[in-house]
């Protein structure tokens, strides 16, 4: 992905969170568009790039919501809050997404089975402190590091 990355002009340092080691959502989006056109080139494979194109979905940006893990344990007191972009599908979507687990099971539309609303106003209130103990932005995404996850 680098070597795409590069080809395209794009800074993969821009691609992740500044205070964390995952890619930001959008980068997400931008990979899912040049996978799935590899696939369909490479491979054969029918992937609608409807579905993988930035006016398919509502960005809505949060601003001073994320600090990542490397924010939490070295520069907290360094490095501001970044913004967080939350991506919906604008087309219809429906799912059962089952976390075992947590005993969560939800079913309907991606916002309601993917993202958690409730934790998402949490995070938003929040004090500076509370960036450092509590769930971020990460939680807004129901689906987190568990082990057995069933869509």
């Amino acid at each position: 992905m680098r070597e795409i990355m590069l080809s395209e002009g794009l800074d993969w340092y821009v691609a992740y969170y500044k205070t964390d080691h995952h890619w930001k959502t959008e980068t997400g989006l931008w990979a899912a568009q040049v996978i799935t056109q590899m696939l369909n080139e490479r491979e054969e494979f029918v992937f609608d790039a409807y579905f993988f194109e930035e006016g398919s979905y509502m960005m809505t940006t949060y601003d001073d919501c994320f600090l990542g893990c490397y924010g939490r344990a070295y520069a907290a007191f360094i490095l501001d809050r970044e913004s967080y972009i939350c991506i919906l599908p604008r087309f219809e979507t429906d799912f059962v997404v089952g976390t075992p687990g947590r005993g969560v099971v939800r079913a309907g539309f991606y916002k309601e089975t993917l993202y958690d609303y409730e934790n998402l106003q949490n995070v938003l209130s929040y004090s500076d402190s509370d960036h450092l103990t509590q769930p971020n932005a990460y939680h807004f995404v129901i689906w987190r590091n568990d082990a057995v996850g069933i869509f």
